[in-house]
């Protein structure tokens, strides 16, 4: 599922490349065949090499996985079968979203609307409390609009991507009203911690645009401890 995840936001950003595309060597566009697409086990017996040999494949194809499937573990141990169907989903879905800003600082419009989708159902057959998660979703999504447009007012600049509202509403569909605020709190400390090791280390100012989706997924987790 990681591996998949990372294929397709990898591919995301280029028109011309179909997560339908059978996968293939970067290098030399050779067709990957069965046991070269098996998770972790693929990239171990070749040794952390693609299939024509020429080059190292990212550890980034490894990571995804072990995170993913511990999440998964977790998840399973921790909830009711049907509960855990659920939020696998909503782990797979932040993911996706944490790869997709940090690679090409872009958020899938139409795979936020399905988490929002797929939180609120959660909220009404599962947790019997649909308000809730639709004043979540408000809240995340309003917060934000409200923050950027002030914020715009004054610099003259938007303060945060045109999909980070979106997501602030996908996820306050799945963790209510109370822990959205708590969310956007946590996030703004960890973007704020990045940032500023950045620009300790003079590899960006403080005008260096930084994909704050990113900090969100990251903050999202945080969440269940409270």
């Amino acid at each position: 599922m990681a591996s998949f995840l990372l294929v397709w936001a990898t591919r995301l950003s280029s028109k011309k490349s179909s997560i339908l595309k059978s996968s293939q060597c970067h290098f030399c566009q050779k067709k990957l065949i069965s046991r070269e697409l098996i998770p972790v086990f693929s990239w171990l017996i070749q040794f952390g090499r693609c299939g024509c040999k020429e080059r190292a494949l990212p550890i980034l194809y490894v990571l995804v996985e072990i995170l993913l499937g511990g999440v998964f573990v977790l998840i399973f141990n921790l909830l009711p079968f049907v509960d855990a169907i659920f939020f696998m989903i909503f782990a797979s879905m932040l993911l996706f979203f944490l790869l997709t800003d940090y690679l090409h600082q872009l958020l899938h419009v139409y795979v936020m609307l399905s988490t929002l989708i797929i939180g609120i159902i959660y909220g009404f057959w599962i947790n019997q409390n649909l308000t809730e998660s639709l004043l979540g979703a408000a809240l995340g999504y309003f917060m934000m609009l409200i923050i950027n447009t002030i914020y715009k007012l004054i610099k003259k600049r938007d303060g945060f991507g045109g999909g980070d509202k979106f997501l602030m509403a996908a996820i306050g569909a799945w963790v209510g009203t109370l822990k959205i605020f708590i969310l956007l709190f946590l996030a703004s400390w960890i973007g704020a911690i990045f940032a500023l090791g950045l620009i300790i280390n003079k590899r960006a100012d403080f005008l260096t645009k930084l994909p704050m989706g990113v900090f969100i997924v990251l903050a999202t987790p945080f969440l269940y401890f409270f």
